[in-house]
């Protein structure tokens, strides 16, 4: 098949978010290129036609599948690939806004350079204050080298690029990838379930075989819904969690390394004991304790098995 002639789909997974779920597939219907089909993979309690009403009579195939009883947005993403069609597979959150160009501007990086493994875009409306941005960047959180992944195993997003620039992995929110990258990888399901850094662990593995870049002309915002999230407990234990299991999987083991991850996890506490968020915090904490115990019951192991 020609590159002119790729085939898309759009896999969604979504769980009791109606209302940013239709933002979503208004913006999709308004594209100047549309998908071939949608798929909508529900871990709550859609009605599947109420869902799909958005995109009703825009000449794009509408796909449903319930999940509620196995739920986990990891696997949800693994379910849209082994169902879907198109030559070039994008997955979205349900509570982002894509500019009107967004989808041609990502078909038009596969036809120019059909080698490439996945493209993402650029997410507009998350620019950092100065202050923000330099607490960050002290604690290799952020860096001005975006798409990028720092050596504590942090990925910096794609905010102001200017270009077609490669990159080194890709946002969950806003990623897509050629059906062929399928053949060798899948999500990894044991890396967390949630859709917590599974993108990451995803998008570098394909990244380093057969690269990603990011287009500032497929503009998308991302509106971080507060509905449906974990809660602040959760969620601070899983922001120690899965940079942590992020680093054990890719990155190098160097002395260097491990003071960049420490350093690194020193400032995730510190940023939420500043802005006040004190149920992250607690969660922060536990995963601390939680890491570390792994290390001792590994090393504890490797002592044993000596």
């Amino acid at each position: 098949m020609a590159p002119a002639d790729l085939s898309l789909s759009i896999v969604i997974g979504t769980k009791d978010r109606p209302g940013p779920l239709r933002r979503t597939l208004a913006s999709i219907r308004a594209q100047t290129r549309r998908p071939d089909e949608v798929l909508l993979v529900d871990d709550g309690s859609l009605d599947p036609h109420d869902a799909a009403a958005p995109l009703a009579g825009a000449g794009i195939a509408v796909r449903y599948f319930n999940k509620s009883s196995d739920p986990g947005l990891t696997k949800s993403r693994n379910l849209g690939i082994r169902s879907s069609r198109g030559d070039v597979v994008m997955f979205l959150d349900d509570d982002v806004v894509l500019d009107e160009g967004y989808v041609a501007a990502i078909m038009d990086v596969y036809r120019a350079r059909p080698e490439i493994g996945g493209v993402g875009g650029r997410l507009i409306g998350q620019d950092l204050g100065w202050a923000k941005r330099a607490f960050l960047t002290l604690f290799l959180l952020d860096s001005p080298r975006e798409g990028v992944v720092l050596a504590n195993g942090v990925g910096t997003l794609v905010r102001r690029i200017r270009e077609v620039t490669p990159v080194q992995w890709l946002s969950g929110c806003n990623m897509s990838f050629h059906r062929r990258v399928f053949a060798e990888f899948m999500f990894d399901e044991a890396f967390g379930g949630n859709g917590w850094g599974d993108d990451r662990d995803f998008s570098y593995s394909v990244g380093r075989k057969y690269g990603l870049l990011a287009t500032p002309h497929a503009r998308i915002r991302h509106l971080e819904e507060p509905s449906g999230r974990a809660g602040r407990v959760e969620f601070g234990r899983a922001e120690i969690e899965y940079v942590h299991r992020f680093f054990a999987k890719h990155m190098p083991k160097r002395a260097v390394n491990h003071a960049a991850l420490a350093w690194g996890l020193a400032g995730i506490v510190l940023h939420n004991c500043v802005a006040l968020r004190r149920g992250r915090v607690v969660g922060n904490v536990q995963g601390i304790r939680a890491v570390l115990s792994r290390r001792v019951e590994v090393a504890r192991n490797a002592a044993a098995g000596a």
